[in-house]
């Protein structure tokens, strides 16, 4: 929702303003299946014939006080039906109905991210110079960032069977950025323009920050322009890098560094000789605990990682400068050639960067 108009005491030097405000919503839904541990655990731990000598499953029922309801009765799971096992012709599927119904369920995360966004601006010309008018805009705006994505129990509590824990929290926060900014250009002469402009950021969770860019353009020639500029940029992490609840994982056990490499690994036996990885390497995995000459030699497991956002990382800034030319070819209407040259030289610093776990081990 927004307006413009013009502002009545400055209407002769062409002075307008433009403002407006917004909303906006965006929301999505994962929702895969997963198998219930719980159920998964009764089926197999609780195991044991009746009477009658069927097999049956499930702690006896007791009555039940304080009005909970009764749980999904015991389903009792065949493991070694052949459906599951591919080498003796399975597709991979329980052999009953009941069965995969008992297991397998859904796994359910709900993500919805707003903004909120008031925007406004004033422009318009301040005085002329012998070359030509010089303009001014100055603005303001203000943002409101929010995240909010929950998970179902089953997720949140790591209830989904894995041989590592598969589990969640709810990513919840937000965060506001207010920004003044100007620009104007100078046109000194009709060859020779100088365009300047600012930006004051201040997050809220990161403090505040002056960027700004100037930019000048030489046009010696109809034939060939001059160009340059010269800028700093200010970003604050996102949403995700500041926010993110833990979420486990899982790496191949091959990453971990104390595991016997396979040049090394002759048969299950250790071979010095293949061996490539440094003293250090080698010292520090004794340090830790784990035996860098027999790990992994047998078999090896998955290494269980957990990911999250942080409020102890800063902004990110950059310098940058580009200088270039552009050359148009004058000498035959028969056809156009432009020639255009651009060097670039970007710095940032404190660059806001997600390793992934492998790399950090």
């Amino acid at each position: 929702l927004g307006g413009e108009g013009e502002l009545a005491p400055l209407r002769d030097k062409g002075w307008i303003y433009d403002v407006f405000v917004s909303y906006e919503e965006s929301s999505g839904s994962s929702i895969q299946a997963g198998m219930f541990e719980p159920h998964v655990r009764e089926s197999i731990d609780t195991l044991r014939m009746d009477s009658n000598g069927d097999l049956v499953c499930g702690l006896p029922r007791t009555s039940i006080s304080f009005g909970f309801l009764t749980p999904a009765d015991c389903v009792v799971v065949d493991w070694f039906a052949d459906s599951l096992w591919t080498t003796r012709g399975g597709n991979k599927r329980f052999a009953t109905q009941a069965e995969e119904n008992f297991l397998f369920g859904n796994v359910i995360n709900t993500t919805t991210l707003t903004q909120k966004h008031v925007s406004g601006l004033v422009t318009g010309d301040l005085f002329e110079m012998k070359n030509g008018t010089v303009g001014l805009v100055v603005g303001m705006e203000w943002r409101e960032n929010s995240i909010f994505s929950a998970n179902d129990i089953v997720r949140a509590q790591a209830l989904s069977a894995s041989e590592a824990p598969d589990q969640e929290a709810d990513t919840i926060g937000e965060t506001s950025i207010f920004d003044i900014y100007a620009e104007t250009e100078l046109p000194f002469a009709e060859w020779a323009t100088l365009n300047l402009s600012g930006r004051y950021t201040d997050e809220e969770n990161f403090g505040d920050e002056f960027t700004y860019s100037v930019k000048g353009e030489l046009q010696p020639h109809s034939s060939l322009r001059l160009r340059g500029t010269f800028g700093t940029t200010f970003r604050a992490p996102n949403l995700r890098e500041q926010f993110l609840a833990g979420q486990a994982g899982v790496l191949a056990g091959g990453n971990d560094p104390c595991v016997v490499p396979t040049t090394a690994n002759n048969g299950g036996v250790y071979n010095p000789a293949g061996d490539t990885r440094s003293q250090i390497v080698l010292d520090n995995c004794v340090l830790a605990g784990a035996d860098p000459t027999a790990l992994g030699l047998q078999a090896n497991v998955l290494i269980p990682t957990e990911t999250g956002g942080s409020a102890d990382i800063r902004a990110e800034t950059s310098e940058s400068l580009t200088l270039g030319f552009v050359w148009t070819q004058e000498f035959t209407e028969k056809f156009d050639l432009d020639l255009s040259v651009t060097y670039f030289d970007i710095d940032v610093e404190d660059t806001v960067e997600e390793l992934d776990a492998a790399t950090i081990l």
